[in-house]
C-alpha cells in the first residue's frame, strides 16, 4: 500500500481528540515522527474535539470517520475499513478499548499490512464480550504496545491472548519545558491571579475531574493537612463531567478558601513550579504523564500503589508511595514531606534527575524504531539501520 517508496502511511485511531491525558500525549507525540520516514495521518472514530486543530496546526491531518456505536460491531467495522481503504495506510495503531477492537477488525479487512494496539490503562477491557472479543482479534495484530508492565501483566491477566507478544514503551514528556521555571514577572502575576501569597503549604494535582482520581480522598487529605498547616492551600487543574460533585464536596468541608478549581489550563508548567508538592491519590493509573511533569518540574510527590506510578520513579527516591484510598496514610506521607524541607530538596533533584528518563523524544525514537522493525518484517522496506 505504500504509495512513496521512502515513506510510510501511519494513521493512528482514537476515539477523539478532547483535552486528556491520551489526547495531549498523541498531539505532543505524532507531529515529531520524522516526516521523511512516516506520512502520519489521525482518525477519530466518535468526535474530532477540542485538540484537533492543534493536531493539525502541527501538520498531521485529522478526520472523522462518523462510528456509530449503536450499530452491530462488525457492520462498524466494515464501514471503518471502507474509510481506512481511500487514506491506503501501511500502519495502523489504535488505541484504547473501542478503537483497538473495531479498528483491528477493520485494518485487517481493509488488507493492512502492519497493524498495533495501545493499551494506556488497566482494565482497559472490562466487560467479558470485550475480553472474548479482544481474544481473539489480538491475534490479527503485529503487537499492542502496554504504557507500562503492570498495564501489561493486567492485560494478560484478564485477556488471556493468544499472543503473548507485547511491548512496553513508556509515555514522554516535554521534559524541558516543564523543567524551565517561569520568569519573575509570570511567577508575580500567576501568584496574585490564584492569590498564593503569604499561602504555604501548596500541593498542586493535575487531572480530569473523575471519579478513579479519588478528589474524594484528596479533600480528606487536605482537611487533615490543615490541622497542623491552616494556610496550606491545593490547586486543582482539569476539567471534568464531576466538577460539580467536587465544587459541593468542597465547601460540604469547608475548604472553600483552601482549593482553588482552575479547570484546563495552557500554563499548567507553570503551575507547578509555584507548589511546594504534587499529589496523586488515584485509584487507577497506566502510566501518568502528570508523574512524569512534576518529576521534570523538580518536585517531590505523594502518590498511591497503582498502575504504572512504581516504575516512574523507580528507586529514585523521588516520591512516597502509599495505599491507594487510605486518607490518613496519605496525609501523613504529605506531612513528612513538608515538614523536612531537606527531605523535599533532594526527592526534588532526584525527581529531575529521574524524568530524563522520560523524554517525549525518547518515546518518538522507540516508537519509530518499532514501527520500522514491523514494516521490515512485512517487506515493506527495507531491513537496515534504525533511526538515530
Amino acid at each position: 500500500m505504500n504509495a512513496t517508496p521512502n515513506r510510510l502511511r501511519l494513521v493512528r485511531i482514537y476515539l477523539h481528540l478532547d483535552v486528556g491525558g491520551i489526547e495531549t500525549r498523541l498531539v505532543d507525540l505524532l507531529p515529531r515522527l520524522d516526516r521523511s520516514r512516516f506520512d502520519v495521518q489521525f482518525v477519530c472514530i466518535r468526535r474530532r474535539g477540542d485538540l484537533a486543530s492543534l493536531m493539525e496546526e502541527r501538520g498531521v491531518p485529522v478526520h472523522h470517520s462518523h462510528y456509530r456505536s449503536k450499530l452491530p460491531f462488525f457492520l462498524s467495522a466494515r464501514i471503518l475499513a471502507r474509510f481506512l481503504r481511500r487514506l491506503r495506510p501501511d500502519i495502523v495503531h489504535c488505541h484504547g478499548t473501542v478503537p483497538m477492537l473495531v479498528g483491528t477488525a477493520a485494518a485487517h479487512r481493509a488488507g493492512v499490512p502492519v497493524i498495533l494496539g495501545n493499551c494506556h490503562n488497566v482494565g482497559v477491557f472490562s466487560r467479558q464480550d470485550e475480553i472474548h472479543r479482544e481474544r481473539r482479534l489480538s491475534a490479527l495484530r503485529d503487537t499492542t504496545i502496554h504504557v507500562s508492565r503492570s498495564v501489561y501483566e493486567d492485560y494478560l491477566d484478564k485477556v488471556r491472548p493468544y499472543k503473548r507478544d507485547g511491548v512496553i514503551l513508556y509515555n514522554g514528556v516535554e521534559v524541558q519545558r516543564f523543567a524551565a521555571a517561569p520568569d519573575p514577572a509570570v511567577r508575580a502575576r500567576i501568584t496574585e491571579e490564584l492569590g498564593l501569597e503569604g499561602r504555604r503549604p501548596v500541593l498542586i494535582h493535575v487531572a480530569r475531574l473523575h471519579r478513579q482520581k479519588s478528589h474524594d480522598v484528596l479533600l480528606d487529605v487536605l482537611v487533615r493537612i490543615r490541622a497542623r498547616h491552616p494556610d496550606a492551600l491545593l490547586l486543582l487543574v482539569g476539567e471534568g463531567r464531576h466538577r460539580g460533585a467536587i465544587e459541593e464536596n468542597i465547601h460540604g468541608l469547608g475548604l472553600g478558601g483552601s482549593v482553588r478549581l482552575l479547570g484546563s489550563r495552557v500554563d499548567v508548567s507553570d503551575l507547578y513550579h509555584l507548589a511546594d508538592l504534587a499529589v496523586l491519590p488515584s485509584a487507577k493509573e497506566g502510566f501518568s504523564n502528570v508523574v512524569l511533569e512534576a518529576m521534570a518540574a523538580g518536585l517531590p510527590q505523594v502518590l498511591t500503589d497503582v498502575g504504572g506510578n512504581r516504575e516512574a520513579v523507580g528507586e529514585s527516591g523521588s516520591a512516597l508511595i502509599v495505599p491507594t484510598g487510605d486518607a490518613a496514610a496519605f496525609a501523613d506521607a504529605v506531612m513528612r514531606v513538608l515538614e523536612d524541607p531537606q527531605q523535599a530538596r533532594a526527592m526534588g533533584k532526584a525527581a529531575a534527575e529521574r524524568a530524563a528518563r522520560f523524554s517525549v523524544e525518547e518515546q518518538v525514537r522507540q516508537t519509530e524504531e518499532l514501527y520500522l522493525e514491523l514494516a521490515a518484517r512485512k517487506g515493506l522496506i527495507p531491513r537496515g539501520p534504525s533511526p538515530g
